[in-house]
């Protein structure tokens, strides 16, 4: 995963000054604790406890960062699962449920892999669900492609490392990722209720050090 020629020209980031600000571009959030679920017969799967946290970190950027976000860019901020209960748990959460103020709400689409074919946002947050020994169709390697090809400036994944460590591609792209000191554990579930922890995910951007350098002791 490096940057294509476009980017690396790429310097006039005065007329853009919340992204100005990132010093990483892709973050991983390796989320220990969370859990996979299914209702019933329903073989789409979704993950809440990872829905939370998306949750939460959108609602904590948005406020950290509200007064550089640009009111009417409609391609801001796309949240994108491989699975459709994920996607609909996703919705209820952000738009019907969370902290977040109406004014962001607008600059947010959350949808399937498949429905980003082709588009791209400035901003991207990828809940991969999977939490137990197969990644399912994480393991589709043009969804995956999708999922992370669709960001201009920042893409957040949030997933169970020790399950995407079970697929050959996935295991090389977060051993990449930690050579960005872009990688992010979360091993207490308790603290992430905590606003002040999701600020210091959220400040983790904006820093140039590691997770275990950066993180509220």
């Amino acid at each position: 995963m490096i940057d294509g020629q476009c980017v690396k020209d790429y310097d006039n980031l005065t007329m853009y000054p919340l992204y100005a600000q990132f010093k990483k571009r892709v973050i991983f959030v390796n989320i220990d604790f969370s859990k996979e679920q299914r209702e019933g017969d329903d073989t789409s799967c979704f993950n809440d406890t990872e829905g939370g946290i998306i949750t939460n970190f959108l609602s904590r950027f948005c406020n950290k960062f509200g007064k550089l976000i640009d009111q009417e860019n409609k391609n801001m901020i796309g949240v994108i699962s491989p699975y459709k209960k994920q996607v609909f748990k996703l919705k209820n959460q952000i738009l019907h449920r969370s902290k977040l103020d109406n004014q962001y709400k607008k600059l947010v689409e959350i949808e399937t892999i498949d429905g980003f074919q082709g588009r791209e946002k400035d901003i991207i947050l990828f809940s991969s669900v999977r939490s137990q020994n197969t990644v399912g169709f994480l393991q589709d390697y043009r969804r995956m492609n999708v999922a992370l090809t669709r960001a201009r400036h920042l893409l957040v994944v949030f997933g169970k490392s020790e399950t995407l460590n079970n697929d050959e591609k996935w295991k090389k792209m977060l051993e990449q990722i930690s050579t960005f000191k872009s990688k992010a554990d979360l091993i207490d579930k308790d603290s992430v209720k905590d606003d002040a922890y999701i600020d210091q995910m959220v400040d983790f951007i904006t820093s140039d050090k590691e997770w275990h350098e950066h993180e509220l002791k």
